[in-house]
């Protein structure tokens, strides 16, 4: 890393000088493109007046944190984030007596210096150390953090033992982020909690006992988490009332909901999944014109979905699997006109077939497995631009029968050619928020690796087009009964007697029950060309439709923890100091070319963001 002699470097993007003195006082490379390590002797720490240094988003091969940055004596803010430092942080940073901020999250670093952090850098108001490793830290070595501090930022740091309660009334903090430290303990303030805390994360940490009533107090809070720390008993306590995202998920909260989550105006994920309510759904929760996200799974709820959703809401996800919902699903679903997943699967629903689904255009992923729905009773109309968006479809032990007009696959579109340029792993989801992995769709439906049809009442022949899906690996068409002959050719060559268990009409040249003329022609598929006939379906399909071709395998193996267990922890990175995260993701999206100050390697920005950036918030895995 050098200057360009014969320039004004005050004119490069990223660097701010002194109106007065002409020194840089200000150097932001973030994203910069920059690669390698910073050697001690680099013209960089020749710049004795700089008070704000930001490398962020940028590749230091692996490199340790030199020792020379207290050579900036002036320095205020240092941001060396994702940036793949390894190693310990100097000591040597903690003669920054002057920083404000100290930014050195998401690096593969270690401490021991967090006693000489909070002794010296007595002005620090944010202090932001996440994925730094401090399993040898105590805890009680933040006792003393400045007043001043407004941000604190520790998750996944490996802390053990017990955290300061007194860091819960600093006067002045508005992010607190502790996520991810599942051993890390603490207790919560009981009384008196009066707080500017916005942002309060305190995921897979214990916490004993109950969540305090004083939490309502914290009026200034938007985003509040306390997903997996091992709360129980009573109630679910009154939130604050300017919430966008409140998680109790995987606690052991009992009861009824209270009327006061109906005052949460501007709520936009409400996730109490995997608790013990025991209540109906609260009726204004479908009339909230704020939400995206209503997780309710596993709490056991029971009475019938909610009645009524209103024209204009902004439903992105609805889970209300594993309760005991009954009765038929509200047709006023069709007002939610953004919804991306449905996911109604084990209840006790029974209706027909919801075809009039298949309205809502942006609808990628249905789940209804294990529930009592029954037939596909439509006609050709209902068939037309439906469920075109659809990438997975589970709808595995019900009470389906009958036969699939062809017209249903046709209509699967978004599984089967996509343009290059959407050839990517995507997420279903938001910022804060992701429901599960779309995987890449490559090809057309002779690139589909599994099929699973088990547990219906499938009628006829299997289809003979089936023999030209060479991908094909898994196929499951086992517990249907009149499923009759097997088709020869390519991958069925291949499948064992248990794809066919338990459908006592089969014939096949693999089973012991030989068909009459085993040479003979192969029959035409069950699925009717004629679209003017009333046909109903068969299906059982549970973890097919999430993707072909070099996707599906790893869509297979994810598909039931997905929807049943959660959401897939690998795929899942924590966004800490969302704040500063958000803004810095944003930032780097925006660089699109190097620095104007010459660098010895560059490496995309882009690239960089997939080596693992954190692009969501989430803590309810």
């Amino acid at each position: 890393m050098s200057w360009k002699e014969d320039k004004d470097c005050c004119s490069w993007d990223g660097v701010t000088c002194d109106s007065l003195t002409g020194h840089v006082i200000g150097l932001d490379l973030s994203c910069g493109w920059l690669q390698g390590n910073i050697s001690s002797n680099s013209s960089i720490f020749l710049l004795n007046h700089l008070q704000k240094l930001n490398l962020a988003h940028n590749d230091f091969n692996h490199s340790q944190i030199p020792p020379d940055f207290n050579r900036f004596t002036s320095l205020t803010h240092l941001n060396l984030s994702n940036s793949n430092f390894f190693g310990q942080i100097p000591y040597e940073i903690t003669h920054l007596s002057k920083l404000v901020m100290l930014d050195l999250s998401e690096n593969s670093l270690e401490t021991t210096t967090v006693k000489g952090l909070v002794k010296n850098l007595t002005d620090l108001t944010e202090l932001l150390l996440d994925h730094v490793n401090m399993s040898t830290v105590v805890p009680s070595s933040f006792m003393n953090l400045s007043s001043s501090l407004s941000s604190l930022s520790l998750s996944n740091c490996d802390l053990q033992g017990n955290f300061p309660d007194n860091i819960f009334h600093l006067p002045n903090l508005e992010i607190l982020n502790l996520g991810g430290n599942s051993n890390l303990t603490g207790i919560l303030p009981m009384v008196n909690w009066s707080s500017p805390l916005r942002f309060l994360v305190v995921s897979y940490m214990t916490l004993p006992g109950d969540l305090p009533n004083s939490i309502g107090n914290l009026t200034h809070l938007t985003h509040l988490d306390f997903a997996h720390c091992g709360l129980n008993g009573g109630h679910c306590p009154n939130p604050p009332p300017y919430l966008s995202l409140f998680s109790l998920s995987n606690n052991n909260f009992t009861g009824e909901k209270p009327l006061s989550f109906c005052n949460m105006s501007a709520i936009a994920i409400l996730d109490l999944s995997y608790n013990n309510l025991s209540s109906t759904i609260l009726k204004c929760m479908a009339n909230f014109s704020s939400l995206h996200v209503l997780d309710l799974r596993k709490t056991r709820l029971y009475g019938s979905n909610p009645g009524i959703f209103a024209r204009g809401n902004h439903f992105r996800t609805l889970n209300f699997n594993g309760n005991g919902l009954e009765g038929p699903i509200p047709q006023s679903l069709v007002n939610c006109t953004m919804l991306e997943v449905l996911d109604l699967g084990n209840n006790k629903i029974t209706d027909s077939f919801p075809y009039w689904l298949g309205d809502l255009s942006k609808l990628q992923v249905l789940v209804l497995r294990f529930n009592n729905f029954y037939g596909f009773e439509w006609g050709s109309s209902e068939f037309n631009s439906s469920f075109t968006m659809l990438r997975i479809l589970d709808l595995s032990h019900n009470n389906f029968s009958g036969r699939l007009p062809t017209r249903f696959f046709e209509n699967l579109k978004a599984m089967m050619n996509l343009d290059e340029a959407k050839r990517k792993l995507d997420y279903i989801g938001e910022t804060y928020y992701q429901d599960s992995v779309v995987m890449v769709v490559k090809g057309n439906l002779t690139s589909l690796e599994a099929l699973d049809l088990s547990s219906n009442k499938l009628v006829g022949e299997i289809p003979s087009q089936l023999v030209g899906l060479t991908f094909l690996a898994k196929l499951n068409l086992s517990q249907n009964h009149r499923i009759r002959s097997i088709p020869r050719g390519n991958q069925f060559k291949t499948f064992q007697n248990d794809s066919y268990n338990g459908n006592s009409s089969l014939c096949g040249f693999m089973l012991s029950n030989k068909c009459d003329i085993d040479g003979a022609p192969q029959p035409e598929s069950s699925i009717d060309h004629d679209e003017e006939h009333n046909i109903s379906t068969w299906l059982d399909w549970k973890v097919i439709m999430m993707g072909y071709g070099s996707g599906l395998s790893l869509g297979l193996s994810i598909g039931y923890i997905v929807f049943s267990t959660g959401k897939p922890q690998w795929f899942l990175r924590m966004i800490d100091g969302p704040i500063k995260r958000c803004e810095g993701i944003r930032r780097c999206n925006e660089k699109t070319k190097p620095k104007n100050l010459p660098v010895n390697d560059r490496v995309r920005c882009d690239d960089e963001r997939d080596k693992g950036l954190p692009n969501f918030w989430i803590h309810r895995l």
